[in-house]
């Protein structure tokens, strides 16, 4: 058998059972011992060669995976304006900096829609994306075109960059 899928064979085995409780380290040697053929000491340098590489893969995975969630976008207009159809309560909790509160549930945001410049480019976000892509549908039938949905309000400071203004 090749050497390395008894050494891969013999870990899931051992790791399998110590996640059942069945004391998987302790059976792993005698796995690779009888499946590779080879002595104790060579079995428990196999396992620690083994071991040391799949950590390495998992902290290299965890790492990769982090660096892109922190870092913002920044691939919106920085001349857009920011619109949170939240409710006045919602806002109060916390906002983006500048952002303009049109509370689209209470007709807040149809009502300034004759008010706001449709060759703008807008950025609309709230406390999911349901109620700012609500909010897209209202504004582009009005005829405004360049509209973005951020999402929520964390998902919005992180694609633009912007501070969450908290009480």
């Amino acid at each position: 058998m090749n050497t390395s899928i008894a050494m891969t064979l013999a870990v899931l085995v051992g790791v399998a059972l110590g996640l059942l409780g069945g004391g998987g380290s302790i059976l792993t040697v005698p796995i690779f011992t009888l499946v590779l053929g080879i002595g104790t000491r060579e079995a428990r340098t196999h396992m620690r060669r083994l071991a040391l590489t799949t950590l390495t893969v998992i902290a290299a995975i965890t790492l990769t995976s982090c660096a892109g969630t922190s870092a913002p976008q920044n691939d919106v207009d920085p001349s857009a304006v920011i619109i949170d159809v939240r409710t006045p309560a919602e806002h109060a909790s916390g906002h983006l900096d500048g952002a303009l509160l049109l509370d689209v549930t209470a007709g807040e945001l149809q009502a300034a829609l004759p008010d706001l410049d449709p060759e703008a480019a807008y950025l609309i976000y709230c406390r999911s994306g349901n109620r700012a892509g609500a909010a897209i549908d209202v504004m582009k039938q009005a005829g405004f075109t360049d509209l973005r949905n951020l999402g929520s309000l964390e998902d919005a400071a992180n694609a633009t960059g912007l501070p969450i203004v908290q009480p």
